[in-house]
């Protein structure tokens, strides 16, 4: 099974003649009114500036423009949860994952 991608958003900033790509994102196709948002990072350098905040606020906004009802995403630790939860995300459940070493 192939996921398709709704919404993809890169976070940029201009230095002079140069624009570098700070940070992005993803909002997986919204389906059966669900879609999650996913992937966001952001260069060390250009963190604690909002931008993971803004990336996932505005992928969420597209995700439910284009149909969602529920979007989710799995933040990846302390600090993910912690801007997640200030653009609005709040836990409802906790997943536990488990690898074979």
């Amino acid at each position: 099974m192939s996921l398709r991608i709704q919404e993809c958003l890169l976070a940029s900033a201009s230095n002079g003649p140069f624009t570098v790509t700070v940070g992005g994102g993803a909002a997986v196709a919204v389906r059966d009114g669900i879609s999650e948002v996913a992937g966001i990072a952001v260069r060390l350098k250009y963190e604690r500036r909002g931008i993971g905040g803004a990336l996932t606020l505005n992928l969420t906004r597209a995700a439910h423009a284009a149909g969602a009802t529920l979007v989710f995403l799995t933040p990846g630790g302390d600090a993910q949860e912690r801007v997640s939860s200030r653009v609005g995300y709040r836990r409802t459940d906790s997943v536990l994952f488990l690898s074979k070493e």
